[in-house]
């Protein structure tokens, strides 16, 4: 367990590049843990599945996405999470890694999709940029679809600026549905290393360049 009197933006970034990443317990906790998982579980990015039904979701265009624009609101609302059936709170994410990666995310290192309807945020997702190997971190929907739609959106922004890995970190039935794959710990260590210092790109993607992302990465869907 890592206390969060030893920890710094830059050493969380650093535990990242070997392929570890941090979890806490519940949202209360002070301290969290660095966990290694042995197998990764990947979201496709070329190959990523839609539902003809989300198809018709995206095309309705009854939301607005913005990119990177309000991290805070939406890791807020990441760690505010709760469980549908019991509505207790479902997070791995503290204070203290809250602190660090919107602190990761003024040095760009962090980035975020949010999906609004009305003025109202209604689903989003925020992870890691690591050369061409995106972390994802935790999503949220406060409507139905929300956390979808912006998986696509960001699925479709990471084809465009040559990312190669969506790290989803453990794979559950959930991501089946987006075509999820497993990837054994060493082969991802191996991508890291190889592709470590690719020039990252989000920090080019702004404003409604991202519905036209979007419409290019739906063609013969």
């Amino acid at each position: 367990m890592t206390s969060e009197l030893n920890i710094t933006p830059e050493a969380l970034l650093n535990i990242y590049r070997q392929g570890c990443f941090p979890m806490a317990d519940s949202a209360t906790d002070d301290a969290f843990y660095i966990v290694e998982p042995k197998v990764r579980g990947m979201i496709p990015i070329k190959d990523f599945h839609i539902s003809k039904s989300l198809v018709k979701t995206l095309k309705k265009d009854d939301f607005d996405i913005k990119f990177n624009e309000n991290f805070e609101d939406v890791i807020n609302a990441c760690q505010a999470r709760t469980k549908a059936k019991s509505g207790e709170t479902e997070t791995w994410i503290n204070d203290t890694i809250k602190s660090l990666f919107i602190e990761l995310h003024k040095q760009g290192h962090a980035y975020c999709i949010e999906v609004w309807r009305d003025d109202v945020l209604i689903g989003g997702l925020y992870g890691l940029a690591l050369g061409n190997v995106f972390c994802g971190e935790s999503m949220f929907s406060h409507a139905s679809n929300g956390s979808k739609i912006a998986l696509v959106f960001l699925s479709a922004i990471l084809d465009a600026t040559g990312f190669e890995l969506l790290d989803a970190q453990f794979m559950n039935d959930h991501l089946l549905q987006f075509g999820a794959y497993e990837m054994p710990q060493a082969d991802y260590l191996e991508h890291i290393l190889k592709n470590k210092d690719k020039k990252n790109t989000l920090n080019t993607i702004e404003g409604d360049i991202v519905y036209e992302l979007l419409a290019s990465y739906l063609k013969n869907r």
